[in-house]
């Protein structure tokens, strides 16, 4: 008999999808799942697996959709535990530039990309699909607007997409909630059984979905910061969640000259400080359960102090960005270490022990132009214009089974009907064919 094959126990997935229509050149040695959308068009997506500081990818193949070499009509959106959520087109994407005046009309969901997350309930498989959108209601009063979808709509009271509307309680410093009114949403995650909207600039808004409470907490650095440098947070913060042990870990690389996108300036140099999530025990006040929630440095360390122990081989001498805690030795810490000197860059991915503050491994990842004769040609000037973090999950250790049986995934499709594994209903079509997401389950055999 075969053994088992493993899995690595998390991963940090290319957000860069790579299309594949050929056959022939479709990989075949990776984790495969295949559907039909709405349309009766067929895909098929593959992921080929890495151990960070590794990098895995996404394949996939679309034949039924037009070939351009500007738009991808697919991509991932999130993932939670076992979950990994994908959007097909005719999904569109707005950008979530801050709080409106007045809500959208109900008469048609758009969904914003941007600020949709994904949360498994851990309730008989469900799942619910969340976006945010903030109201300024009156002067010093944001509300936070939550259009809710579950997997099993008959177990809710309204089909479809659901909407409620809460005030947003701000940890600390009431005036805070100033830095709401400039929202711009830069990446969702899951953390503690909640949902975390992140604006790299500002902070994080909680949801909890078990108290239908929504808390803001601001980050806990300095925002006397130049305009250009603000505008480029994104490329420089970093909010990391340590499931097995329920910690949320925030990385600041501050930059000494103030810049933005571009190369450090000469004898400029940048500092690393992480930051834990402290939180306290439920306080119940007007009927909501509220946790405190505040921040505590854990370390601090400059440039000079790496650059003074690791050699320019294994740390080239330019900017730390999209820091990433590993999830299983939370005292390393990935990082994209670019070189901003031309159009089309070298990027390294680089694996520091913060507490030994040694480059653990360094490897190239985007070779320049040395790429562009290469399958990864696309990757390397779509990261070269804009580079993105990668994105963690954990839901590869869901994946076990031997070589001789197949891959242990079930397609959740935007199409005529769908099953849900375990369940004998079918899942309502309504809010399928207004979602057209794919939501792929991995399960342990």
């Amino acid at each position: 008999m075969s053994a088992a094959r493993s899995f690595p126990n998390w991963v940090m997935l290319e957000r860069f999808i790579f299309r594949v229509d050929d056959d022939k050149e479709f990989p075949d040695d990776v984790i495969r799942a295949s559907g039909l959308t709405s349309q009766e068009n067929p895909f098929h997506v593959a992921f080929r697996l890495s151990n960070p500081p590794g990098i895995s990818r996404i394949y996939v193949q679309l034949p039924g959709f037009p070939n351009s070499r500007n738009v991808l009509p697919f991509s991932v959106v999130a993932t939670h535990r076992h979950l990994v959520l994908f959007t097909l087109p005719p999904c569109t994407e707005l950008d979530n530039d801050g709080p409106s005046i007045r809500p959208p009309e109900n008469d048609r969901r758009m969904v914003m990309l941007r600020s949709t997350g994904l949360l498994y309930l851990g309730n008989q498989d469900e799942f619910e699909v969340v976006e945010l959108n903030l109201y300024l209601s009156r002067p010093q009063v944001v509300l936070a607007q939550l259009c809710l979808l579950r997997s099993h709509i008959s177990k809710v009271a309204s089909s479809g997409w659901r909407t409620i509307r809460l005030p947003i309680h701000v940890h600390g410093n009431p005036d805070d909630v100033h830095q709401l009114y400039s929202w711009k949403t830069d990446t969702v995650i899951p953390f503690d059984n909640q949902l975390c909207w992140i604006d790299y600039m500002r902070g994080i808004l909680f949801y909890d979905p078990a108290a239908i409470v929504v808390s803001f907490l601001p980050f806990p650095v300095d925002h006397e910061t130049p305009r250009r440098n603000k505008e480029c947070f994104w490329l420089y913060r970093g909010v990391s969640v340590l499931d097995a042990s329920g910690v949320l870990k925030f990385i600041d690389v501050a930059r000494d000259d103030g810049l933005g996108f571009e190369s450090l300036r000469r004898d400029a140099g940048f500092t690393v400080t992480c930051y834990s999530l402290v939180l306290g025990e439920h306080k119940k006040k007007k009927k909501k359960h509220r946790r405190t929630m505040e921040w505590r440095e854990d370390y601090k360390i400059t440039s000079n102090e790496l650059w003074s122990i690791n050699s320019l081989d294994c740390l080239p001498r330019t900017l730390l960005m999209f820091p990433q805690v590993d999830i299983d030795r939370p005292h390393i810490v990935h990082f994209l270490a670019p070189e901003l000197r031309y159009v089309i860059k070298k990027m390294w991915v680089v694996a520091i022990d913060m507490n030994t503050k040694i480059v653990e491994s360094s490897s190239l990842y985007i070779n320049g132009k040395e790429d562009l004769q290469t399958e990864d040609a696309g990757l390397t000037r779509a990261k070269s214009r804009f580079p993105q973090s990668f994105l963690p999950s954990d839901f590869s250790k869901f994946i076990t089974f031997s070589s001789t049986s197949s891959c242990p995934a079930t397609i959740l499709l935007s199409s005529k009907y769908a099953m849900v594994p375990g369940e004998d209903s079918v899942v309502s079509r309504h809010w399928l064919k207004e979602l057209f997401h794919v939501v792929v389950y991995f399960y342990a055999l």
